[in-house]
């Protein structure tokens, strides 16, 4: 009995000084470790999905800087297109890592795609004008042009 009592009081003594952990705080300190780590990692992925739309627009930026086809400065540049910086940065990321989606989430089409697609409706439309002011304007006959017998 006095065992029994003298190993309860060396428990006690051990568990107040932190060095018995009970199976059930430790599973709590496992989760809040996992969760934790989880979102460390969002954080570094939004970091680094950061830097890379950064990157990503410097790069478009000056390739349109210096063939003279932009006037704005680098930051506002950055600031008006990082939306799309964001989505491209992602997409890289996501290829990179083997991922087998690699285009946008929720299934949007690729930026570059949607901007095609916009010139072509575009040019359509412009085409579609021409043609009725062309069908509009009165034929005149050439008097140079000798006229064909119709059968």
């Amino acid at each position: 009995m006095a065992d029994k009592k003298l190993a309860e009081e060396k428990a006690a003594e051990e568990k107040a000084a932190g060095k018995i952990v009970e199976p059930l705080a430790r599973e709590e300190e496992i989760a809040a470790l996992i969760e934790k780590g989880r979102i460390e990692a969002e954080e570094y992925r939004e970091k680094q999905i950061e830097a890379d739309a950064i990157e990503f627009l410097t790069k478009e930026w000056r390739g349109s800087y210096y063939s003279t086809n932009i006037s704005v400065s680098e930051e506002e540049f950055i600031a008006k297109n990082m939306e799309r910086g964001r989505k491209e940065a992602l997409r890289m990321i996501k290829l990179m890592s083997g991922e087998k989606r690699f285009d946008q989430d929720d299934d949007e089409p690729h930026w570059m795609d949607v901007e095609d697609a916009a010139a072509e409706a575009a040019m359509a439309k412009e085409e579609a004008a021409a043609k009725k002011i062309m069908d509009e304007t009165p034929k005149v006959k050439d008097p140079e042009t000798p006229e064909t017998p119709k059968e």
